[in-house]
């Protein structure tokens, strides 16, 4: 069940945050392109997984932030 929530921030610290996240999924994106192109040694073999996990997990994270930083800004450009 999807409830919908309000939560007041300020434009400051969702920008912060918003960046935080981008930040990460950057990261993640690259460990997994890395773990994928040197499948070959096993101690990434090993954690291959759990970076690709990670991975998608940013990537629906940032989706999210990236969906609420447009509708902000739509918001905005028509109330002017």
């Amino acid at each position: 069940m999807n409830k919908k929530v309000n939560i007041k921030i300020s434009k400051k610290s969702f920008e912060k945050n918003y960046n935080i996240i981008k930040d990460i999924y950057n990261i993640a994106e690259t460990l997994d392109c890395f773990c994928k192109f040197h499948d070959g040694i096993e101690e990434i073999m090993n954690i291959a997984p759990i970076v690709g996990y990670l991975k998608n997990e940013s990537d629906k994270l940032y989706f999210d932030f990236s969906n609420i930083k447009y509708k902000y800004r739509e918001q905005n450009f028509y109330k002017k």
